[in-house]
């Protein structure tokens, strides 16, 4: 997969502060999924630059969110954008 290597101390650690996102993700993501799907399937289109057939929210934090999409590409099949 990709991901941004680094570290931190454990002071760092200890200093993080939660996501103020976190409390309200559960219920944000499972209100866009169950009920604004459309919307999502936009998002994907507009800032992804692709077409998909299905997206559903998978992670929501203050950094942004994590889209489970069905690409409309040859051999189709699902990605994560």
């Amino acid at each position: 997969g990709f991901a941004m290597a680094g570290s931190i101390s454990p002071e760092e650690y200890y200093a993080a502060k939660p996501d103020p996102i976190a409390p309200f993700a559960g219920p944000v993501m499972k209100h866009m999924n169950d009920d604004h799907s459309d919307s999502t399937i936009a998002m994907v289109k507009h800032y992804a630059g692709v077409a998909c057939s299905e997206a559903q929210i998978v992670s929501l934090d203050s950094m942004g969110m994590t889209v489970k999409a069905k690409l409309e590409v040859a051999g189709g099949g699902f990605a994560k954008v």
